[in-house]
């Protein structure tokens, strides 16, 4: 009986070991259908349940790694055109209100020079 345990657990620990290299997302159904065992062994058998158990969350970590990784990726890269958008909307303001403020002082001198000009209260 204990035999058969044994070469069981090992069947999932090997189960376990090709999902890995396949990057094959590990679950209790998947692990136990490679494995050629029962579902309910991989439940009540304390051993087979911990090598499941450390293969999901091992799973779990490296897709959240993954995943945090390609939102930071997505993340620089609009917080980069927020940037040059900030940039570029800071040129086009200087340039459009550059004209207008030496327009705006070619006026104040026409008024000084006829004696119009009034600066403000």
């Amino acid at each position: 009986m204990f035999g058969l345990v044994f070469v069981a657990a090992v069947e999932v620990a090997t189960a376990i070991g090709q999902l890995r290299r396949e990057r094959g997302r590990p679950t209790v159904r998947g692990i136990a259908q490679r494995a050629g065992v029962s579902a309910t062994f991989l439940y009540e058998n304390a051993e087979a349940r911990a090598l499941v158990a450390n293969a999901v969350a091992d799973s779990r970590s490296r897709h959240d790694r993954q995943s945090q990784q390609q939102h930071d990726q997505i993340e620089a890269t609009w917080r980069e055109r927020a940037l040059n958008a900030e940039a570029e909307l800071a040129r086009t303001q200087k340039e459009v209100l550059a004209p207008r403020r030496q327009g705006g002082q070619r006026q104040r001198g026409r008024e000084e020079r006829r004696g119009c000009y009034r600066p403000a209260p």
